[in-house]
């Protein structure tokens, strides 16, 4: 497929040479679908499809599109959630998740670092992603990146596993444990 609108999404609103942080770019995409220089349905359409497309290869697709400008330093994965991250929400409104499902979230996966006894209770947050995606009810679309209201609060502990990939490239997770 040709994924036209959702080419000129990222080559324009969403390159990295604007440097945008999210807020930014939401208002700058918004200005587009308002002004008719991209239709939200069509551009709502596409990332669905895209989404669901097994054949894309996501690294390719925002490097040609200019959405990241390194591809070796990004997986498919990261490519996917960044673009989830910044979109889900403004595209499927109706499917967004509310304050209550934070919490939900919040306290579930509480509940699953309790239960995390191997490598010292540490849990890497893909993994709780995974676990939680196979356990809550919704769609998620996002990184584990609500947790961060549990460090604040003490009820985890939070650290950067830092690792290189084949080519010398740095990677970054983070890991969580429930505080005893």
């Amino acid at each position: 497929m040709d994924y036209y609108n959702l080419s000129r999404l990222l080559n324009n609103e969403l390159s990295y040479e604007l440097e945008l942080a999210k807020e930014e770019s939401l208002r700058i995409i918004n200005s587009s679908f308002e002004g008719g220089g991209l239709n939200k349905e069509k551009v709502k359409e596409e990332f669905n499809l895209a989404l669901n497309d097994s054949n894309i290869n996501w690294v390719e697709f925002a490097f040609e599109n200019k959405f990241i400008w390194e591809k070796d330093t990004y997986l498919d994965n990261d490519v996917v959630y960044e673009l989830n991250y910044i979109l889900w929400d403004f595209l499927n409104p109706e499917l967004a998740i509310t304050k209550d499902d934070w919490n939900e979230l919040l306290k579930l996966s509480i509940e699953i670092m309790k239960l995390c006894k191997k490598n010292d209770g540490w849990l890497e947050s893909s993994d709780l992603f995974n676990i939680l995606e196979r356990l809550w009810s919704k769609t998620i679309y996002y990184n584990v990146n609500f947790l961060t209201e549990a460090v604040a609060k003490g009820e985890l502990e939070a650290r950067k596993n830092v690792s290189e990939d084949k080519n010398g490239y740095k990677r970054y997770n983070f890991s969580y444990r429930y505080i005893w």
